[in-house]
């Protein structure tokens, strides 16, 4: 099987990574902005529906050149993997939307350094459902079938996401608050790290809970978010082809950037504050602290607050046996279809609106 390159970065290469973004999206956003023009692309994302869209004729120059060279599918897509990493979160779609929330999201607050851009822009404790709509949305946006495809729109929500990210790294690069000693908002380093959170961390929170996962299918699910990545602007040579790549690579960004801090304490807070109340009639309040303890360990969990197990420990178990036998049954899929058409009822009910922030 042919795979695109992947070069472990050492820690010069994170150093250096570190004080990198976006060069083309940030350039965009930088005349945009500086032409008092910035308006203007959120008009264009409006017009943006589906990936056949980027060669709309009517986009104002600058932005239909950045979506129509940004845009092209990346010649080492594998559209076999592409399938494949779709087929696998499909029939995983209900236990991914749980790791999103319980396992990616506190995850990424542990990067004391990166989690700042969260809190600086307000986008968990102030919103904590709306960035998860948000982010549901991206992932259902880049796990359907054909997400890459002509009709599909993977490549422009993950375009538009890119410069949204490009616009908050403007912001803030002007911003008295931020500290030039934590890197670039939003740089290369912390991309990566999120990439892997939303790719690798699930597929290592499934193991946990005793789903037997095959190894070509967690190949595919990287594969699909290397794809994703480098239209969200990641450097793809830096992005894992396989799981236990990605899972050392993790392992390293995290010794890294891993401490304690004031706004990953808050932002954790908020979001358990949320989902106890989102699941208060069918789980122990409880279990919400317990399960994302579980899932990301004793040492990230002492780092974000989170507290000590307590009798609901005993509820993990029952999921993890009953958990097995789902992974050996022929209908899981099936399971995953209900789930992703009820979660597309309620996201076309209250539709996503992805927009540049054009202050923070």
């Amino acid at each position: 099987m042919n795979k695109p390159d992947f070069e472990i970065p050492n820690p010069q290469t994170l150093n250096a990574l570190r004080q990198q973004g976006d060069p083309p999206a940030d350039e965009l956003i930088r005349h945009l902005f500086e032409n008092k023009q910035a308006k203007q692309l959120n008009a264009a994302f409006r017009q943006l529906t589906l990936n056949k869209d980027i060669h709309l004729e009517a986009l104002p120059t600058e932005i239909g050149n950045f979506f129509k060279q940004e845009g092209e599918m990346p010649t080492w897509a594998n559209e076999d993997l592409l399938q494949q990493g779709t087929v696998f979160f499909r029939k995983y779609a209900a236990q991914f939307s749980a790791m999103l929330s319980f396992l990616s999201l506190p995850y990424t607050y542990a990067a004391a350094n990166g989690v700042k851009v969260l809190y600086l822009t307000g986008r968990i404790h102030q919103d904590t459902a709306k960035r998860l709509h948000e982010t549901a949305r991206y992932l259902m946006d880049i796990t359907a079938p054909e997400a890459f495809a002509p009709k599909g729109n993977g490549i422009v929500s993950s375009l538009k996401v890119r410069l949204m990210h490009a616009a908050v790294r403007y912001h803030l690069n002007k911003d008295k608050r931020w500290d030039a000693a934590w890197g670039l908002p939003i740089n290369q380093e912390d991309m990566i790290g999120t990439n892997l959170a939303f790719s690798a961390l699930p597929i290592l929170g499934l193991k946990k809970m005793k789903y037997h996962l095959k190894q070509y299918d967690m190949t595919a699910y990287l594969h699909l978010w290397k794809v994703a990545g480098q239209f969200l602007g990641n450097i793809p040579v830096h992005l894992p082809n396989r799981y236990q790549e990605a899972i050392v690579l993790a392992d390293k960004i995290g010794e890294r950037q891993f401490q304690s801090s004031r706004e990953g304490r808050a932002l954790t807070q908020a979001l358990i504050a949320f989902l106890e109340k989102s699941i208060v009639r069918r789980f122990p309040k409880d279990f919400v602290t317990t399960y994302m303890r579980f899932l990301m360990g004793d040492e990230i969990s002492k780092i974000l607050g989170i507290p000590q197990y307590n009798w609901s420990r005993v509820l993990v178990r029952p999921f993890q046996t009953n958990n097995i036998l789902k992974s050996l049954s022929p209908t899981s899929s099936r399971e995953g279809d209900k789930f992703l058409k009820q979660a597309g009822y309620f996201l076309k009910k209250d539709p996503v609106n992805f927009r540049i922030p054009l202050t923070i």
